[in-house]
């Protein structure tokens, strides 16, 4: 535990110096968006997220379709954030509407890998797995993490933080009773959610395109 509680030390640090360093770069952009999303609604979902997870149980948030909307409205936030401050260039489709589709899409598949298999199956305490999440980003956005080493640098930090803030409600909807305890398990929840999106993303890749959808 002191181990995970100095990790996350570390990435709030990291996260606060790259946005430091965008703010002497005047890229307001990022700093909005770090801001805004990351600090703001990431402090403000964890300080609450035992009541509003027990408000969204009361309203069918632990069901499957329950789930799922949670996740499309927490794409809107994001997204929507993410666009405002940046333009389309910022997103993954410059249609808003194509974007919220598949960014949602994915997201999704990540979060309901975590529900329908990974709680079920290992053993994690709650800052465990959302820690853990929030590392998924190293894949989901690795076109922008590995595009340079100075990408790697400046956007690790926020990127893991923002992966751990979406996951933050979602995870109060999940019922964690696995009890394996292999170190294998960070690994395989980081990677697992990934590899599966991938046959759903090529699917949906090939339903957009083939009705003239650019993408």
């Amino acid at each position: 535990m002191r181990l995970l509680e100095k990790l996350y030390k570390v990435l709030i640090v990291w996260a606060v110096l790259a946005t430091g360093f965008f703010v002497i770069a005047q890229d307001w952009v990022v700093v909005a968006h770090a801001g805004l999303f990351v600090g703001l609604f990431g402090f403000v979902v964890y300080r609450y997220r035992h009541k509003l997870g027990t408000l969204l149980g009361k309203v069918g948030g632990r069901t499957v379709p329950g789930f799922i909307l949670l996740v499309c409205i927490l794409t809107l936030i994001e997204e929507g954030s993410a666009y405002y401050f940046g333009g389309p260039e910022s997103v993954v489709h410059p249609n808003f509407a194509i974007n919220i589709l598949l960014v949602g899409t994915f997201w999704t598949i990540w979060l309901l890998t975590w529900k329908l298999f990974l709680a079920r199956r290992y053993s994690f305490t709650e800052r465990e797995a959302l820690l853990t999440a929030g590392f998924s980003s190293l894949l989901y956005e690795a076109s922008i993490l590995y595009s340079s080493p100075n990408a790697f640098i400046l956007f690790t930090g926020i990127m893991v933080l923002l992966y751990a803030a979406l996951a933050t409600l979602p995870m109060q909807l999940i019922s964690f009773t696995g009890t394996r305890t292999s170190k294998s398990k960070y690994v395989i929840s980081i990677v697992l959610p990934y590899l599966i999106t991938w046959p759903v993303a090529l699917v949906l890749y090939a339903v957009l395109t083939s009705v003239g959808v650019p993408i």
